[in-house]
């Protein structure tokens, strides 16, 4: 079976192979969801980047032209800019609205908020803070930290009804007492 398949190592423990291939990269280093929201954010970017620049080009040649032909040129450039950028914000809009009823937030936060904690068995931080947030802890200003799940018996009563189980991988805000172990700040 493949063992920890999003990640750069592949393990096939039943034939005793493992094969490593390079990490270029951190941004898929927390799960892919949070990294497909790195990619999409910076989609977003570059989608702005690109419908101010040639609206600005465009607006340049308006505004030398000193010809028909070069005005119409860049009135014909600037309304193919605008139409052909507000549908790729329409597409971001319309992701982020969803993003924001299902509890993820916009698209802008998706790389934080989709993030697994230690590794693609754990749990989602929009997940895992809810879950706490529900039992009346306040993660605003709060320390917000990756660890694993010991012994459930030994948590708070907060901690205990998030409904974590022993052995996972969680976020969990402001980790005291006993029950947890391996606990590494939230990045």
């Amino acid at each position: 079976m493949i063992d920890n398949y999003l990640r750069s190592d592949f393990k096939f423990d039943a034939i005793g192979i493992t094969i490593s291939l390079p990490d270029f990269t951190t941004i898929f280093d927390k799960g892919v969801a949070s990294g497909v929201g790195w990619l999409l954010s910076f989609a977003f970017m570059g989608l702005l980047a690109i419908w101010i620049t040639f609206s600005l080009i465009a607006a340049y040649k308006i505004t030398r032209s000193g010809m028909e032909k070069e005005l119409e040129t860049g009135v014909t450039l600037i309304k193919n800019v605008w139409v052909s950028a507000t549908v790729g914000l329409i597409f971001f809009a319309v992701i982020s609205v969803i993003g924001s009823f299902i509890g993820v937030g916009n698209i802008t936060e998706w790389n934080y908020t989709l993030m697994q904690c230690h590794d693609a068995s754990g749990g989602f931080y929009f997940m895992d803070i809810a879950a706490q947030e529900l039992q009346g802890l306040e993660s605003e200003g709060a320390v917000i930290q990756c660890c694993k799940v010991e012994d459930t018996s030994l948590l708070s009563d907060a901690h205990k009804d998030a409904g974590f189980l022993n052995g996972t991988y969680h976020y969990i805000i402001n980790p005291l007492g006993g029950g947890f172990s391996e606990c590494e700040p939230f990045e």
